[in-house]
Formats: C-alpha cells, sequence, structure tokens
C-alpha cells in the first residue's frame, strides 16, 4: 500500500534537535473520515538501512512498555511506520527532578523489567537519554521512534545498558541503588525494587503470581475469575492507559497466566510454550481476525497475556442458536455466514504457515452471543506450531493430548491437518451444533466406519432437512476426505463457502424486495458480505481520552500485514452491490415522503406496500413477473382516472354547485375529493417515476452480476496458474 496516497507530510521533526537520528515526520490522512483529534507521526526507514527479519522482530514485539505502531505500511524501498503522537508525555530532567520517591521507583522497576525481557528475548535495545522515555498514565514506554538503528545488529548487554542508563539519570536522587550497580543479574535488582515499590510482589497464595503486581501498574482494583486449570483467565475493566495506545479496544480485557509446575523437565517445557506462544501472538497485527493478545507482561518466568474479552465460543452459541423459531431459509444464511468468516479467521494462519493442530468449537471464539450476528476468530494457539513450505510435522507423544473428537486420520501434521477439523467444525454448525461421527474420533474409525459418517453421500443424508446447497455438501465433503492430499487449502475454502453466503444474501434480498428476477445459478465468488468488508477494512484509531466513550472510525486503507503467502482476494465486485443498495434504499425514502399510506420497512424484509385504494397496483410483484413491461400491464392503475367516474364527472358537477352558492357545505366536499384526487394523480406520476428509476437500476444489477462472473474466470484461472506453479515447484524441490 502506498504511504503517499493515504497520507500527507507537512512537517519534518528536527530529530537532531531532540536527540533523534531518525527521520519523523508529522503526517496527516488523506481520508476525510479520519478521526483528526490527536496528532499522528511517521517513522521513516530505508529498507536497505536495516536487516528484513530482525526489522519485524522489532516491530512486532508486543510487550506491555513498548509503544506499538498502530499502522504499517511498506515499499520497495522504505518503511514507514505510525504512532500517535505521545512526545509530550516524554520524561527530561526537570521532570525527574519533580517526581517524588514512590513514582521514581515505579519507574525505575518498570525500566529494570523491560530490560530484562529484552535480555531474555536477545534485543538490543540502546537507551541513550531520559527523553527517549514516555511516562503515560504511570506506564513506562520506549518506542522505535528513538531507537538508534546503527545497533541493530550489534551484540548489546542490556545489564550495561540498564546500569549505564540508572547511573546516568537516577543515582543522583536514588544514592540506595549504588550497591547494585555491580551485582551481575537483573533479578537482585528486580528483587530490590519490588521491596521499595511495598513489596508488591508479596501477596496471598490463592492468587496467580505477580497478579498484584499487574493491578498496582495498570491501576485495577478488581479482577474476576473465568477459568482456573492448567492456566488462570481473569477479566477486567480496561485501564485508562490502553485508552491511548489501544483507543479500539473493548471495555473488558482478560488476562491468561500459564501455570509453570511438575519436575525441571516439565517447568522448562512449559517455559517453552509460552515463549513460543508469545512468538505466535507476535506475527499478528492487532487488527487481524485472530484472537491473540494485543500486548504481554513477563516479571521473572510468569507472563500475562492480555487480550480483549470476547462473548463467548462457538460451542457456547450451539446452546443458544438451535432453540430460536428459525426458518430453514434462516439457518442456511447463519450456516453460510459463520463458516465464510471462520474460514477467513483460519486464513490469517495459514498465511503464516501456522497449523493450529487443535481447531474445534471451544477454541472459535465469537463477539456476539448471536451467531448470525457474529465474527468468528480462531483461538488458543497452545498447540500451534509454525512450518516451512508445508513441511511434515510427525505428531509426538505430546501433541496425542488434542480433541479426540475432531482429529483427523492420519498423524503426520500439514496444512491440511487443519482443513479436516475445520471441516468437521462446519458440519457440526450446518447440523445444528449436534456432531456427527463417533466419540472415538475419526482416527479410530475404520474405513468403512469413516464412510458412513463422512463420505459425500453420508453428509447430505444427515444435513437433509436443511437443504444446503450443493456447492456446500461438495466443500464439506472434499474436505473431510481420508486422503489430506485431496482436500482443498483454505483459500479454495473460503472462497467457495464466502461465494455460497453471498449468493444467499443476495437471493433474500430479491425476495423480500420483489424487485428483480430469481438469480441465475453461477455463484458470485471471491467477494465479502457488507460486515465482513467493514471488519476486514483496516481501521484508523479514534484517539480516546480516559473515561470518554470508545468511539471509532474506520478508513478503508489497506495496510500492508506483513509477508503473505497467499493472495488476498479482495474484488471490487461489493463496491457496486453498495451503490445498488444506497440507491433501493435512496428510492424508499422518496416514497415515504410522497406517500403518507406506504410502509418501508427498516428490516428491508419487505416489499412496499402501496396504498390500499389501488389494490391492484399494491399486488403488481406477483401479478407482473416482468417488471419492463409495468407501463403497459398495469393498465388498471394507468386507466385509474376514467374508472374513478365520480371524480371525472367532478368537473361538471362542480359547476352545477356553483350555480348554488347556498348549498356550500356540499361543494365544500367536492373540493376535498378534487384535492385527494390531485394527491392520487401526483402519487401515480411518482410511482411511474419509481418504476422507471428501478428499471435503471435492474440494468445496472444485470451489468454488476456480468463483471462479478468475469472477474471471477479471471480469478479462477490466475488460482489454477499459482496452483500449477506451486506443484512445479514442489517437484523441482
Amino acid at each position: 500500500m502506498d504511504f503517499q496516497r493515504n497520507y500527507t507530510i507537512y512537517d519534518e521533526y528536527k530529530a537532531e534537535e531532540l536527540g533523534y537520528k531518525n527521520k519523523i515526520y508529522r503526517i496527516a490522512p488523506n481520508v476525510s473520515q479520519e478521526s483528526q483529534n490527536i496528532q499522528q507521526i511517521a517513522l521513516y526507514i530505508q529498507r536497505n538501512q536495516v536487516n528484513e527479519m530482525t526489522f519485524n522482530k522489532y516491530k512486532n514485539l508486543k510487550f506491555l512498555n513498548i509503544l506499538q505502531p498502530n499502522k504499517y505500511f511498506c515499499s520497495d524501498y522504505e518503511h514507514y511506520l505510525l504512532y500517535f503522537d505521545f512526545f509530550n508525555h516524554r520524561l527530561n530532567q526537570e521532570k525527574l527532578k519533580n517526581i517524588n520517591n514512590s513514582e521514581g521507583y515505579k519507574i525505575l522497576l518498570q525500566l529494570a523489567l523491560t530490560f530484562a525481557e529484552f535480555q531474555r528475548r536477545n534485543f538490543n535495545w540502546p537507551l541513550n537519554i531520559i527523553e527517549h522515555v514516555y511516562y503515560i498514565e504511570g506506564i513506562v514506554h520506549l518506542s522505535l521512534l528513538e531507537y538508534d538503528f546503527n545497533y541493530f545488529d550489534q551484540p548489546q548487554d542490556s545489564l550495561i545498558n540498564f546500569k549505564n542508563f540508572i547511573w546516568r539519570y537516577f543515582i543522583p536522587q536514588f544514592q540506595d541503588l549504588r550497591q547494585y550497580l555491580n551485582v551481575q543479574n537483573f533479578k537482585e535488582i528486580i528483587d530490590y525494587l519490588f521491596e521499595k515499590n511495598g513489596k508488591i510482589h508479596q501477596q496471598s497464595f490463592l492468587d496467580p503470581e505477580y497478579e498484584r503486581l499487574l493491578k498496582y501498574l495498570l491501576q485495577v482494583n478488581q479482577m474476576n475469575l473465568i477459568y482456573s486449570g492448567n492456566c488462570i483467565v481473569k477479566t477486567f475493566t480496561k485501564p485508562n492507559v490502553f485508552s491511548y495506545n489501544f483507543p479500539n479496544l473493548t471495555n473488558e480485557i482478560v488476562y491468561k497466566q500459564t501455570k509453570i509446575f511438575g519436575n525441571d523437565i516439565d517447568r522448562q517445557q512449559i517455559l517453552k510454550q509460552i515463549d513460543r506462544d508469545i512468538e505466535l501472538m507476535e506475527l499478528f497485527n492487532n487488527d487481524d481476525n485472530v484472537a491473540v493478545c494485543f500486548t504481554y507482561f513477563r516479571v521473572q518466568n510468569f507472563v500475562f497475556l492480555l487480550s480483549r474479552k470476547f462473548a463467548g465460543t462457538l460451542a457456547q452459541g450451539f446452546k443458544i442458536w438451535p432453540k430460536k423459531q428459525q426458518t430453514v431459509e434462516s439457518i442456511r444464511k447463519d450456516v453460510y455466514t459463520i463458516a465464510a468468516r471462520a474460514a477467513k479467521s483460519l486464513i490469517c494462519l495459514h498465511q503464516k504457515n501456522i497449523i493450529h493442530r487443535d481447531l474445534k468449537p471451544e477454541n472459535i471464539f465469537i463477539d456476539n452471543h448471536e451467531i448470525s450476528l457474529c465474527q468468528a476468530y480462531v483461538a488458543d494457539f497452545d498447540c500451534s506450531k509454525q512450518i516451512q513450505d508445508g513441511y511434515n510435522v510427525e505428531q509426538t507423544k505430546q501433541d496425542s493430548c488434542y480433541t479426540q473428537k475432531y482429529d483427523p486420520p492420519e498423524t503426520n501434521q500439514t496444512l491440511k491437518y487443519d482443513i479436516f477439523q475445520f471441516g468437521l467444525i462446519i458440519l457440526t454448525v450446518a447440523n445444528l451444533g449436534k456432531y456427527i461421527g463417533d466419540d472415538r474420533g475419526p482416527r479410530n474409525l475404520r474405513e468403512e466406519e469413516f464412510n458412513n459418517f463422512y463420505s459425500r453421500q453420508a453428509i447430505e443424508n444427515s444435513l437433509s432437512s436443511i437443504n444446503y446447497a450443493k456447492d456446500f455438501l461438495d466443500i464439506l465433503a472434499k474436505s473431510l476426505l481420508r486422503d489430506p492430499n485431496q482436500r482443498p487449502d483454505i483459500q479454495v475454502l473460503y472462497d467457495c463457502l464466502n461465494g455460497l453466503n453471498i449468493t444467499n444474501k443476495i437471493k433474500i434480498v430479491k425476495s423480500n424486495t420483489q424487485l428483480f428476477e430469481e438469480p441465475s445459478n453461477v455463484p458470485i465468488l471471491n467477494q465479502e458480505s457488507d460486515t465482513d468488508q467493514q471488519q476486514n477494512r483496516q481501521r484508523m484509531p479514534t484517539y480516546q481520552q480516559p473515561g470518554q466513550a470508545n468511539t471509532n472510525n474506520y478508513s478503508k486503507i489497506k495496510i500492508l500485514n506483513g509477508n503473505q503467502k497467499f493472495p488476498s482476494n479482495q474484488p471490487q465486485q461489493q463496491v457496486y452491490t453498495d451503490v445498488n443498495t444506497q440507491l433501493i434504499k435512496s428510492q424508499s425514502q422518496k416514497c415515504i415522503q410522497n406517500n403518507q399510506n406506504q410502509k418501508i420497512d427498516d428490516s428491508n424484509q419487505q416489499s412496499q406496500q402501496f396504498p390500499n385504494q389501488n389494490q391492484q397496483f399494491q399486488q403488481f410483484p406477483n401479478q407482473n413477473p416482468q417488471f419492463q413491461q409495468f407501463p403497459n400491464q398495469n393498465q388498471q392503475f394507468q386507466q385509474f382516472p376514467n374508472q374513478n367516474q365520480q371524480f371525472q364527472q367532478f368537473p361538471n358537477q362542480n359547476q352545477q354547485f356553483q350555480q348554488f352558492p347556498n348549498q356550500n357545505q356540499q361543494f365544500q366536499q367536492y373540493q376535498n375529493q378534487n384535492q385527494q384526487f390531485q394527491q392520487y394523480q401526483n402519487q401515480n406520476q411518482q410511482f411511474q417515476y419509481n418504476s422507471n428509476q428501478i428499471l435503471q437500476y435492474q440494468n445496472q444489477n444485470l451489468q454488476f452480476n456480468q463483471q462479478y462472473q468475469n472477474q471471477y474466470q479471471q480469478c479462477q484461472y490466475s488460482r489454477n496458474q499459482n496452483q500449477q506453479l506451486q506443484q512445479n515447484q514442489f517437484q523441482q524441490k
């Protein structure tokens, strides 16, 4: 995405005067809808200046005390990292003189924990001047804005960097720290700073490790338990500090802390798993359609993963959804919608060569208790693993503890491993939340037993009451094939499911409005629903002062989200659909203004209802299947003046009454009838005008459908070429 196309640089910071060695610009968005509540700045970096892999590692760092960029642009020659302008929150020597000892020790503790994390994860982060430290709502932050990229690949001792910084800026005020400048590890320094912060590390053995410290830093009073097992999950209200750097967060936050227990080997295995979870989650942006943490905080070996709170899981949604009174049509709509949205989330993983390996309804999070309204997010990456070029991962003994009911037949784990689990989830959704299969799981079934549940015919028989589309049953059966090599990849799966979702919605709209012909049988693929497209647009956060309501403004800027193996298919057909919908809504508003008796259903679930005086016109859609012939076929409405004999005779009667001045009351009645007749004539003209307008919309819709089909054929051809190229490369390897 082109940075210059979306933003204007109107000023450059005098970086050297502020102690910066990087180019930093003040910028303004070119899209007028974006919020201007807070100034944005951009860090410019030449691509040949930094190592690409190292740069991505630093850019994606999600530690609590690191300011994360809110947007990222990349071209062939340059990087742009966009931040909110928090320069007024920087520390300086004057501010240091005015802080009390309590605040000073709080700052020192966070700096020590941050540099301990740098040491653990091999980050080279020199900190030279106090102006490179931000202090926002009691939380210390560092950022790449001040980072000296000349040290990118040079080994740095984080402990020495920390000691040098403390010696320069804090020793004059905190003389007691001198005795710790000769220690050889962070633990002794951190333990001492715990003591100076009111023994904040001491707490009840019933609480998770260092939870009291997290409350202290975030200024949170209460955290409520959600789950306790191998990990602890608690929820709490979003603290004020997150309103600065994460303004689009929900008001409820959750943290997850994995318990560390067992013998030394077990504990080391758990610690490695925690590190792997953090690295996997840092591969995703906060706007990706995946349920990952937006930040984390580590104290010693204990980690808090912080993420937004979701409404529940897909498994919980099953308990509510089937109890609703629904039609078969609404069930199909819900199934196609949730299937497409869940597939879209899985795409985010497979684009980065990540196998989830434990997909099940409990690991699909939803943001609304109503399945028909929710977005789906793949969650829980405890079993996930990143592979290279589809490399097979042999299942180990530790891996065998996955959910047995959703395990595929094979033990070699590739991306197609996830496809089977995902297909079985969608089969469960299509069966109204009821699992189809044996509790032993597909892996423990003989081939005959397997086919009794998951063959094409068996799937059709199990779902016969809902009458799903043939394409839906076909893609389900392919996803559940016993041979993983014959299963489709996630992009093909998503294209089919999303195409069914769009086609089904178009059918519903056409059926409800009764203004269009029946759609063709050709599915319109590779486009997103209005809801999906709006969720996929990258967001421009609205800066939110603490205590203000959380309001979001979105822009249509597409931001590069790292290296993607698969193309992000977002053709422009949806724009035409949006325009068509807007025109129909505008036309409905005109009808309301011209006819007080006309009903327009806000939910767009019923067709327009015309005045009762003209019953023939009210039944027009059923009696007139060819809309283009409306003016000729609806003769009764066109001949309305002739049928209203009373009004036709009115002029003569009017002349007669003019000769009888004493009969004023009767004459007044005819005057009222005359006015009413004029209204009917105006309505007749308006309806004829509306019919001409809708004819134009129908012609436009036919043109748009043709363009959809042409673009789909082009996309299909390109995809076939790409698959052939990948097969050739694989054979060469």
